[in-house]
């Protein structure tokens, strides 16, 4: 039952995983990151995710591969909350959230997590250009792979901007959405 899938979607930075985790604690559901299974990927390899993009680009099939595998663990869990891009093409009748973030605040996550420190305004400067790099890179590999764009909102059910929220916020917004969106598909059947 798609429906019963909660899928959240976003740029790098958005607040996809944290959104994610707290969304899926509050509906005591499982929550599943094609991320963790890349990072995972990743670090057995010794390569941190920018160099995993590279990896990707070089080896065709390692995407259908990683997606293989999370999809297998998304069919087995009949309810869940994922953080996947490519829900929206594998589940469509599931419930996808898009989560918006100004790029200012980006930076300011990054600083807040300890990946930087206000002092190294240019080291700021340069992870906010990788994360533009690497939103792009993986817009273009997944269009060429499945001929589909992440960043088309039209793919979503809701859009959410989280540059100014808090993430109880945030999953306030995302459970009001869908409880609107569960009783629209009662309603229709």
């Amino acid at each position: 039952m798609e429906n019963r899938i909660i899928s959240i979607s976003g740029k790098a930075g958005a607040g996809k995983s944290s959104g994610g985790k707290e969304l899926a604690k509050k509906l005591n559901m499982p929550f599943y990151s094609i991320g963790n299974i890349t990072r995972e990927f990743a670090e057995r390899r010794g390569m941190n995710i920018y160099e995993f993009q590279a990896y990707a680009r070089a080896h065709p099939g390692t995407d259908e591969l990683l997606d293989g595998r999370f999809k297998a663990t998304v069919d087995n869990t009949p309810t869940s909350v994922i953080d996947y891009r490519l829900a929206f093409h594998f589940y469509p009748k599931a419930f996808h959230v898009y989560l918006e973030v100004a790029e200012l605040e980006v930076l300011n996550r990054i600083k807040s997590r300890g990946d930087i420190s206000d002092g190294q305004s240019d080291s700021g400067t340069n992870e906010l250009i990788r994360m533009r790099d690497r939103n792009q890179e993986m817009r273009n590999r997944l269009y060429e792979l499945y001929q589909v764009d992440f960043t088309d909102l039209a793919n979503y059910t809701t859009v959410i901007d989280t540059s100014s929220l808090s993430i109880e916020e945030v999953v306030c917004q995302i459970e009001i959405a869908y409880k609107a969106f569960l009783l629209e598909v009662f309603n229709k059947s």
